[in-house]
């Protein structure tokens, strides 16, 4: 009687052999004709053209197989077939050639059928296998606050200067000098009859010019310093709901369970939208009670994760073709609100969506849906690869 340890190990190397059957796979066959010369009547081929007609056989087996995989494979292939091409050896496993020489065709023959180690391909292409999709109800409640709004008013401010400037008191000293020059010559004109009026107003002229002019040069030093302040931009609150449903259509596609905030905060006493709304009218987020608040109340009402961000619309445009254009920017994160402290498990970056419309009420209605869709399609590709369900 076999001990127990001879079977284990027997049915370790059992099921290793099963494993490896499950990575090597029978890909087909390829049959080609190669025209040799000089072989002498009742002689075969050479083995060196017996060898070459087995190689283009296997090269023909090999593309018809390369033909067959997905179309994500297939595109990773195609990218890299060089390299994959230089290492056939590797993932060709086993070839099993057959052959027979025409003497009167001076042809051989030959008939290749190889087996490829699956697992390896797939391993050098490196595509991400798609995780399983996930059964209707078996996904968690996702809760959504995308708050959809538009610029109302935006308070520019002008850059302010200030400016210091450092000037000698040649200038007053000039004046001054001039003063008194003109007042002593009147002096002297009177006593004199009049010859010193002309000295001294050279003399007057002259140093007044020369102080002038250090005057001018000493007062060309200066310096100052610029302020500016930030635009700001107060919003007003348009309906989200072309934005919800696009989202909520994206998250139940994939598995999950989907349900607007508004809903929870009036069957869990979360704080009310129209406050949230409010501080979405002047800031890009929640204070922290706010945010505090609100997880608390999905998490009362049993969800298991949070989406949460804003969607800004601009003021409509003309579009060249004469319709109107409205461009919606996203951005938001999805949080784990499982456990008291939330965790960040999802960043939507912040990126623009634009769509055309007869109007602007209907460019901005489309561009929201567009946004919304994005958003939801990014959140659930950026869940399903951590493997969230």
């Amino acid at each position: 009687m076999p001990s127990i340890k001879h079977l284990s190990l027997t049915l370790a190397i059992g099921l290793c052999f099963s494993l490896i059957g499950i990575s090597l796979v029978h890909a087909g066959c390829g049959s080609v004709g190669l025209k040799v010369y000089d072989v002498e009547e009742g002689d075969e081929p050479e083995d060196e053209d017996v060898l070459k007609a087995k190689k283009m056989a296997m090269d023909k087996a090999w593309s018809a197989y390369v033909k067959t995989l997905d179309a994500k494979y297939l595109k990773a292939y195609t990218k890299d077939e060089s390299k994959i091409l230089s290492e056939l050896a590797f993932y060709v496993k086993k070839q099993e050639a057959k052959w027979e020489y025409d003497s009167d065709e001076t042809e051989i023959r030959m008939k290749n059928c190889i087996t490829v180690d699956v697992g390896r391909l797939k391993t050098a292409l490196k595509v991400e296998e798609t995780p399983p999709a996930i059964k209707s109800g078996e996904g968690s409640l996702f809760v959504t606050l995308f708050v959809a709004r538009q610029a109302a008013t935006a308070e520019t401010f002008k850059k302010s200067e200030e400016q210091s400037a450092q000037s000698t008191t040649g200038s007053s000293t000039a004046s001054k000098s001039k003063a008194k020059s003109k007042s002593a010559a009147m002096e002297k004109a009177r006593a004199s009859g009049g010859k010193a009026v002309s000295i001294s107003k050279q003399k007057s002229r002259s140093k007044s010019k020369t102080k002038t002019s250090k005057t001018d040069f000493a007062s060309s030093r200066s310096s100052g310093s610029t302020k500016r302040r930030s635009d700001v931009i107060a919003y007003k609150i348009i309906s989200a709901k072309a934005a919800d449903g696009a989202m909520s259509n994206e998250l139940t596609n994939a598995g999950y369970e989907s349900a607007v905030y508004v809903d929870v905060a009036a069957e869990c006493e979360g704080i009310n939208m129209a406050k949230l709304a409010k501080t979405f009218e002047t800031a890009e987020e929640l204070t922290g009670r706010q945010r505090r608040s609100a997880f608390r109340a999905a998490r009362e009402c049993e969800a298991r994760y949070f989406a949460l961000g804003t969607m800004t619309a601009d003021v409509a445009r003309t579009h060249p073709s004469g319709m109107k254009m409205v461009t919606v920017r996203i951005q938001g994160a999805v949080y784990d609100i499982k456990r008291r402290v939330p965790r960040r498990v999802a960043v939507i970056p912040s990126y623009q969506s634009m769509s055309l419309g007869t109007s602007e009420d209907s460019a901005r209605t489309q561009a929201l849906k567009v946004a919304g869709k994005e958003a939801g399609m990014h959140i659930t590709a950026m869940m399903q690869k951590k493997g969230l369900r």
